[in-house]
């Protein structure tokens, strides 16, 4: 299974940390990279949350798994 975590504003996989904007373009060797694609309280710093879960979802082929702490600020932006 491959799986990415993301966690502040890095992402890690294959043993590896790397920055990505989520709400900017997405890489296309990105798309439909991985099986499950972890986010772990960072949309709710991010400008365009429309943009960051959309690519989110396009990373995956299978699951998307998001944690969003400060909940109530978080539906106010979408």
């Amino acid at each position: 299974m491959n799986v990415v975590c993301f966690s502040s504003f890095t992402f890690s996989y294959l043993g590896r940390a790397r920055v990505l904007f989520v709400s900017e373009a997405l890489l296309p060797e990105l798309k439909e990279r991985f099986d499950v694609v972890f986010n772990h309280t960072t949309l709710e710093h991010v400008y365009d949350v429309r943009a960051a879960f959309r690519n989110l979802c396009a990373m995956s082929r299978n699951l998307v798994i998001v944690v969003v702490v400060a909940i109530g600020a978080f539906i106010k932006r979408l």
